[in-house]
């Protein structure tokens, strides 16, 4: 397991690293509902399915341009192709896994031996992304369900009561089957790809924020910290980085600003475009049968981001 900072400078800094800002068009597929704020979501064949930060799952037929709850007996944090058209369904607590049918209906579910955050499958097995690392433990597990090892991205130190480091390690992340692409909600503005071998290499990303606040001010209010990255996606040989808070932080949707712009990075790092979006999104997933980023409202709402020849 190696870790390699190819550029570690100040996130103040990050901002020269980043590539031109250009507008996006975006295109809405299906019409979004009520306030659904999705928090994970995963493609499967046709159809988007994705969790809210209520604990609600939803299924939206990308075909139909249809929408339905999926009557899942549980919280859900997250979700994840199992194959087959099953999905792998992480409980909010992160103890409790569950694996699903197209129609919802549970199949199987299976006691985590410790609390999951996130879990990705691949060729090599699961990935999965550990709710409460230890600082220096591996965050990413690999394996199959029942037999996790310690994988790679050690879990950084924070200076902060340990349910808070936990917050503050938190990853958003996402694999094209082979390569694991993974952003910090919280501090880092960084890009990690995780290759098979488990060798890890981190890039800069540009910050959107008004501020930066040195961890070493963190407070007890996860509110008040950095948010710099909510989603990840990677395929079409780019990892595809989803900007979160940008804004100050109130209640009020109209008021706050965020996943406004998507950030196009190169396989090797370099960031190729800075995508401007007029819209707040909070997932981004990579459609690769159509070779197309995904992009979800806060209602839910799906769209697909297009970019003119002379962006590329």
């Amino acid at each position: 397991m190696t870790t390699r900072p190819l550029l570690h400078v100040l996130p103040l800094l990050w901002i020269a690293a980043a590539g031109a800002s250009t507008g996006a068009e975006i295109v809405q597929l299906v019409e979004g509902g009520p306030a659904f704020s999705p928090v994970g979501a995963t493609l499967v064949g046709e159809a988007v399915v994705m969790t809210g930060v209520g604990g609600e799952v939803m299924r939206v037929d990308l075909a139909t341009a249809t929408r339905a709850a999926l009557p899942i007996p549980a919280s859900i944090s997250w979700v994840a192709d199992a194959g087959g058209g099953t999905l792998l369904a992480i409980g909010a607590d992160g103890a409790d896994l569950y694996r699903l049918r197209p129609d919802g209906t549970v199949q199987e579910r299976i006691r985590a031996p410790r609390p999951w955050l996130a879990g990705l499958s691949t060729a090599r097995g699961w990935v999965v992304a550990l709710a409460t690392p230890k600082a220096g433990q591996a965050q990413l597990w690999r394996g199959q369900l029942d037999a996790l090892r310690p994988w790679a991205l050690p879990a950084r130190k924070h200076s902060l009561s340990s349910p808070l480091a936990a917050v503050a390690n938190t990853v958003a992340l996402a694999t094209d089957g082979s390569i694991i692409a993974v952003v910090w909600p919280f501090f880092r503005s960084e890009l990690a790809l995780v290759d098979g071998s488990g060798e890890t290499r981190l890039y800069p990303l540009p910050y959107f924020a008004q501020a930066w606040a040195p961890l070493a001010s963190a407070g007890a209010d996860p509110s008040t910290w950095p948010k710099p990255y909510a989603s990840v996606a990677i395929g079409g040989d780019r990892a595809w980085c989803l900007s979160f808070q940008e804004s100050p932080w109130v209640e009020d949707p109209a008021v706050r600003r965020r996943g406004r712009h998507l950030v196009e990075v190169a396989l090797d790092g370099r960031v190729v475009a800075q995508h401007e979006l007029d819209t707040d999104m909070y997932q981004v997933l990579y459609d690769h049968k159509r070779r197309r980023p995904l992009l979800l409202d806060r209602g839910g709402g799906v769209w697909t981001a297009t970019f003119s020849p002379a962006e590329k």
